[in-house]
């Protein structure tokens, strides 16, 4: 049918994501904060991390991408 395929995410599951790459044409990540300040803003140990692979798989694979961040004086 000639529909593109997108995803928007916030990369928390990056093995998931690996998978689901290949049949994307276009990615939007969330990131809720600097890497290094990922996890005191989503309070979930290693998002952090998580986060970080994410975005690795997605620059890698050469698919579209969009990243968003939350400035942070709009975090409260």
């Amino acid at each position: 049918m000639g529909y593109l395929i997108g995803l928007h995410t916030a990369g928390i599951v990056p093995r998931m994501l690996e998978r689901v790459l290949p049949l994307l044409d276009w990615v939007g990540m969330d990131l809720k904060a600097g890497l290094a300040q990922h996890q005191s803003i989503t309070r979930v140990p290693g998002s952090g991390e998580r986060a970080r692979r994410s975005r690795e798989l997605v620059l890698a694979s050469g698919v579209a991408c969009e990243f968003h961040t939350v400035p942070a004086g709009d975090l409260t």
